[in-house]
């Protein structure tokens, strides 16, 4: 009679010392990753931070006004013009930031002469004067479309004024037959300007 042999099947599993212990490994909790995600936020802060600290300069530094020496420039391209180059004394808390001879607009002929200055208010003048015989096309180079809103006389000279968007502009053909034009943000520093050009002609 034949012996039935009762196999159990072949573990592949390592047996443990019975002093070990399997120990399950816990899922990680949501409450520990919501804290990781803090922390590396917080660290991220820290490196931004820094960063801007570094780089970081003061608004006056980098918006600082230079000055131009206007007489300077005068001195150096009276030669190049055929008319007077005129360079008013505003006073104190003026400050031009720009002086320049160079070709007028619409006739390279001619010349045009500039001075841009900064106002005690912080905003913008320029002095625009040429002796271009084109006189209209000059003006309209800086008033655009803007018609004549009044004509004011100052110490002899009148000045026909316009006003367009964002500027104010006074303009004169009495300074030794030249053409000019004096632009500002506003109508207050523009008009002082022009009052300072009259009284000392």
């Amino acid at each position: 009679m034949l012996a039935i042999l009762h196999t159990s099947p072949v573990s592949n599993q390592i047996p443990l010392n019975p002093d070990q212990k399997l120990v399950a490994r816990k899922p990680r909790r949501g409450r520990e990753t919501a804290l990781d995600m803090v922390r590396s936020m917080a660290v991220l802060g820290v490196a931004v931070g820094f960063v801007l600290l570094v780089t970081w300069r003061p608004t006056d530094s980098i918006q600082e006004i230079r000055a131009v020496d206007v007489a300077a420039v005068v001195a150096g391209e009276s030669s190049g013009a055929e008319f007077e180059l005129l360079n008013p004394d505003l006073g104190e808390g003026w400050t031009a930031t720009s002086a320049r001879l160079e070709p007028a607009p619409n006739d390279v002929s001619k010349k045009m002469w500039h001075i841009g200055y900064v106002s005690p208010t912080k905003t913008y003048v320029g002095i625009e004067q040429s002796d271009t015989v084109i006189a209209d096309s000059f003006i309209r180079s800086f008033v655009n479309d803007a018609s004549v809103a009044d004509t004011v006389t100052m110490d002899s000279l009148t000045w026909d004024v316009y006003v367009g968007n964002g500027f104010t502009a006074l303009v004169t053909s009495g300074i030794e037959q030249t053409t000019t034009v004096v632009i500002g943000d506003t109508s207050a520093d523009a008009t002082a300007v022009a009052q300072k050009i009259s009284a000392q002609l």
